[in-house]
């Protein structure tokens, strides 16, 4: 679609698949987590017509998110892409301060096939396809593979926890208060 608006049609679809996934308990937590963002150019395009924020399709290398505001919340929050909505609602991308999602956990193979639809809506059918893949191949092996993901995130957050003890440090940079050590057990 480029620059031209979405059509109707599209953006519609999009907002209802959005509306398909569980409810988050959410805390506002989670701005450590807000990096290296992947969507699709639709979902760039409805996040820029809804709110006015031009996000780059893929942030490289790993930076905060653009859309982050200076108090390290989510500027874009009702206009966020998919990849922003799925965090947390997996046990291999669980959120660190005890957020979950309302009736449980999606597995691997539903969190992916989230992001292949969207890849669908935006006319790639090749990145769809990609996304469903493992799942189809080995299932319950690209289950595993996710949770031990998840498990060697797990390992490098604590590490960075016992490192930096209870000596927190706020300061504003780029225009955003950062968090440059974890506090308390938690970020």
């Amino acid at each position: 679609m480029g620059r031209k608006a979405l059509g109707q049609a599209q953006r519609d679809a999009l907002v209802a698949l959005y509306a398909e996934l569980p409810v988050m308990r959410c805390q506002g937590l989670c701005s450590d987590s807000c990096f290296s963002l992947f969507q699709t150019r639709l979902e760039r395009d409805h996040v820029r017509e809804q709110t006015g924020v031009q996000l780059a399709l893929v942030q490289a290398p790993p930076t905060p998110c653009a859309a982050l505001t200076m108090l390290n919340q989510c500027g874009v929050y009702e206009a966020r892409p998919m990849i922003c909505r799925l965090w947390g609602m997996t046990m291999g991308l669980r959120c660190q301060y005890g957020c979950e999602p309302e009736g449980g956990f999606l597995t691997a193979r539903q969190f992916y096939e989230f992001l292949a639809r969207v890849a669908e809506l935006a006319g790639d059918p090749d990145e769809a396809r990609r996304m469903r893949e493992p799942f189809e191949q080995d299932p319950e092996g690209a289950e595993r593979r996710m949770l031990a993901w998840q498990r060697r995130r797990d390992l490098v957050y604590d590490d960075q926890v016992r490192r930096a003890g209870d000596s927190a440090r706020f300061v504003v940079g780029q225009g955003r208060l950062t968090k440059k050590q974890p506090r308390g057990g938690r970020w």
